[in-house]
């Protein structure tokens, strides 16, 4: 199977899970991760996943924040992933696991973007001296690709039924 193809697989796969729910820039952003993935720019792939889901939890604070919860007042533009997922995580919009799923998800994209200093204090606190002597790894392969585009998509679909689930609550208040 041709990647264009595989990754046609994929998008299609994710895009049936959320036809019903309005599609959003996050989901052009995870189109344009597997378009990267066909051409086998693997590292872009990942750094298009990174940003697809800070892009889907911006939507969610912005969502939150005209509904008028105080836990979202800041300007939405100025809120980096970081923040965005402390946030989405104290207010209960994620859980544990997908906090760390999203975790992945930047330190993979932040290490293609930005080098390998972009996470050296997490990995630092997080690896042992044998894990020191090995480089931290830039470069995505197709491997990384299609496992960042996998979990974009599962936490991506997540984060739209959660946007419809709030959506919803406040149509009933």
């Amino acid at each position: 199977m041709s990647l264009l193809t595989e990754a046609q697989r994929l998008y299609d796969q994710y895009y049936d899970r959320i036809r019903a729910m309005s599609p959003d820039f996050a989901d052009e952003l995870l189109r344009e991760a597997l378009k990267c993935y066909s051409v086998e720019a693997h590292t872009t792939a990942c750094i298009a996943c990174r940003v697809a889901v800070e892009e889907e939890l911006k939507e969610i604070y912005e969502l939150v924040g005209s509904l008028g919860d105080r836990s979202a007042w800041q300007f939405v533009e100025s809120m980096q992933l970081e923040s965005l997922k402390l946030w989405a995580m104290a207010v209960g919009i994620i859980t544990g696991t997908q906090m760390s799923t999203i975790e992945h998800i930047q330190g993979r994209g932040n290490r293609s973007a930005h080098g390998p200093t972009s996470d050296m204090q997490r990995q630092m606190r997080n690896r042992t001296l044998q894990d020191l002597a090995n480089p931290l790894e830039i470069w995505a392969d197709r491997q990384d690709a299609q496992t960042q585009i996998q979990s974009t998509a599962r936490i991506l679909r997540k984060l739209k039924q959660k946007k419809e689930q709030i959506r919803q609550e406040q149509r009933i208040r």
